[in-house]
């Protein structure tokens, strides 16, 4: 990526290396940052994109192009279906859910009681749409298939405020957590994953938003955790898991928005990219050839770091 500096290589002793890379790029933070989703226009294509916004739809210039005449809360997100084409998942006033398509039609709805909509990605790759319903102990998601028919439901632990679907350890399970609690739970509501976030200087509030990421074409994923400061306190923390679900590196930074993972050149793997208040940061990790995991992060920037 133009502006990035060469990851080095490992430190000497043949552990892991984390490589921090920091860049701002401002165009494309604003792009990955911004706090409704961004897709790419795939019907009108020509490297275009669109915003979708709790209003509906509008295109690059931000005029409107369709709206979803929603009433109160709403919240409105992209799916791209089995077939690549793009359809958009709305709710309307915590009562009813429509998919659109890309013109703004109205393929199908569903009335019921929702906290709020998502994308989950199934154990075959699929997206499909979700909607959280229920209160305290009874919440669940539910999952659509293309046609509006409930496919899956998957019970969400009460402590759970934040979920999303995460590709770890492999595709169909759920990331979710609340203030310093992360979990992760499978397709079928068992929890594969805990743990509490420890030795912040601020307590965890906003997240978790993760992402799996594959640093090696060949290796299982590892996956990668933030978690941020109410609006108040401006900091962040972010943590790495590796395969077997242990964490070998924690750190906290200045306040993070969004968490994507991008590929390497040669087809050698991702790396992971968080944007925020300093910028772009890139980490990867630079020699997996070593028999002890542990990881040791080669930082390019001045700010609080450390590993658990």
């Amino acid at each position: 990526m133009p502006g990035f500096q060469a990851c080095p290589s490992a430190d000497g002793n043949g552990s892991p290396t984390i490589c921090q890379v920091s860049a701002v790029f401002s165009s494309f933070l604003r792009s990955i940052s911004f706090p409704q989703p961004y897709c790419l226009d795939l019907e009108r294509g020509k490297g275009s994109f669109v915003v979708a916004t709790s209003d509906g739809l509008s295109d690059s210039r931000g005029r409107l192009l369709w709206a979803t005449n929603a009433r109160g809360f709403s919240r409105t997100i992209p799916i791209q279906d089995s077939q690549g084409r793009l359809t958009f998942l709305a709710y309307h006033n915590n009562d009813l859910i429509d998919l659109h398509n890309a013109d703004g039609k109205v393929l199908w709805s569903v009335k019921l009681p929702v906290e709020t909509v998502g994308v989950y990605v199934a154990a075959d790759d699929v997206r499909l749409p979700f909607a959280i319903t229920g209160y305290r102990g009874s919440r669940q998601l539910q999952v659509y298939d293309g046609t509006g028919k409930l496919a899956k439901t998957i019970p969400i632990p009460e402590w759970a405020s934040n979920v999303q679907s995460i590709a770890w350890p492999k595709p169909g399970h759920l990331l979710v957590g609340g203030g310093s609690w992360i979990g992760v739970i499978d397709p079928d509501g068992r929890e594969v994953l805990r743990h509490v976030i420890q030795g912040t200087s601020f307590k965890p509030y906003h997240g978790p938003d993760g992402v799996a990421v594959r640093f090696r074409t060949t290796d299982s994923p590892y996956l990668a955790v933030t978690s941020h400061g109410s609006s108040g306190y401006a900091r962040s923390v972010l943590l790495l898991f590796d395969p077997r679900g242990k964490l070998v590196w924690q750190e906290e930074v200045n306040r993070l928005r969004t968490i994507i993972t991008a590929p390497q050149s040669g087809d050698k793997g991702e790396v992971v990219l968080v944007g925020g208040m300093d910028g772009v940061l890139e980490y990867s990790l630079t020699d997996m050839s070593a028999p002890n995991r542990s990881v040791d992060l080669d930082a390019r920037k001045n700010g609080p770091r450390g590993s658990p």
